[in-house]
């Protein structure tokens, strides 16, 4: 099965294994909740077998809350030269679903050096010892979720896109835009000439499991224009996306930010998010801006989660 992303260009379609031709991958989120380690074992195994024709896999599965997650997240099943692996593991414990983990594999010729990982490690590790700061919007500025977006909104948008990522998982065109903003919550900043100065958007897709309604929720495409970063806008924006999951039940909140740039790494653990792994050369994602040289052109990132229940 192929699939062409669209409005959620990260989460993909849920419920099954796709093969993401643009990032040479075969991805999924499988919404059925496992109720054992032989039958995640067993699942992932079908999966191998079914995808060979890529250089990574990425899935992601649920286990019930009577499944102990560090047992699960030892499973490893054989494909290509390397082992189907636990990267990342989100403990929900919300209604049925324990934990969410990311599975995942890459072909020989699509690794990253031992050095490069360290480094990013080192990074996340030195900003995690930083005092976490809230960052205030400063004067002249505006924050407001864009319901009905003008044509010069979208043309905006797709500037600060391309000026931030010199490639990216999709194309960033009108049509990709459009769909962007009609489908998720989308918070912008606009200067005092009504520009729009930053932006932070989630993606949104509900699933059922068990019987349960779920939200899966991906906070993504975050970026500033370059005349007005360090001021604290995409953290606004950001912040605002956030706000309108506070509280709420059976919602999977989380992003999957650049591993080798520090500003946004600071940026998720500033509002609260908890880096819980790391993504090898996940996809089609790079910029001018990074604190640790990229290896190729497929980018690596960190998984973080956001618990939305009430402390």
């Amino acid at each position: 099965m192929t699939h062409k992303p669209t409005a959620a260009v990260s989460i993909g379609n849920l419920g099954k294994v796709f093969t993401d031709i643009r990032n040479h991958r075969a991805k999924g989120f499988l919404t059925e909740v496992h109720t054992s380690i032989a039958e995640v074992a067993g699942r992932l195994r079908h999966v191998a077998m079914e995808h060979s024709d890529v250089s990574r896999i990425s899935v992601r599965v649920l286990v019930g809350r009577n499944v102990d997650p560090a047992l699960a997240s030892k499973i490893q099943i054989p494909w290509k030269h390397g082992n189907l692996a636990c990267e990342a593991v989100i403990t929900v414990n919300q209604g049925v679903i324990g934990s969410l983990l990311y599975f995942g594999s890459n072909a020989v010729t699509r690794t990253t050096s031992s050095k490069t990982i360290a480094a990013e490690w080192a990074l996340l590790g030195s900003l995690l010892i930083e005092k976490r700061s809230k960052k205030e919007l400063p004067q002249d500025f505006a924050l407001e979720i864009l319901k009905k977006p003008s044509q010069s909104d979208i043309d905006q948008l797709i500037k600060i896109y391309k000026k931030a990522f010199t490639s990216y998982l999709t194309e960033f065109t009108p049509e990709v835009i459009r769909a962007m903003l009609a489908a998720n919550i989308v918070a912008v900043v606009r200067d005092a000439e009504g520009r729009i100065a930053a932006v932070s958007q989630a993606e949104i897709a509900r699933f059922t499991a068990a019987g349960e309604e779920w939200r899966l929720v991906e906070l993504s495409e975050t970026a500033s224009h370059p005349d007005f970063r360090g001021q604290g806008l995409a953290y606004a924006c950001k912040e605002k996306v956030i706000e309108q999951f506070r509280g709420s039940e059976k919602t999977i909140v989380y992003a999957e930010p650049r591993a080798n740039l520090g500003a946004i790494l600071m940026l998720n653990l500033d509002l609260g998010l908890t880096p819980v792994g790391r993504l090898d050369k996940h996809c089609l994602i790079d910029s001018s801006a990074r604190d640790v040289p990229q290896e190729g052109k497929f980018g690596n990132l960190f998984v973080f989660y956001l618990s939305t229940q009430a402390s």
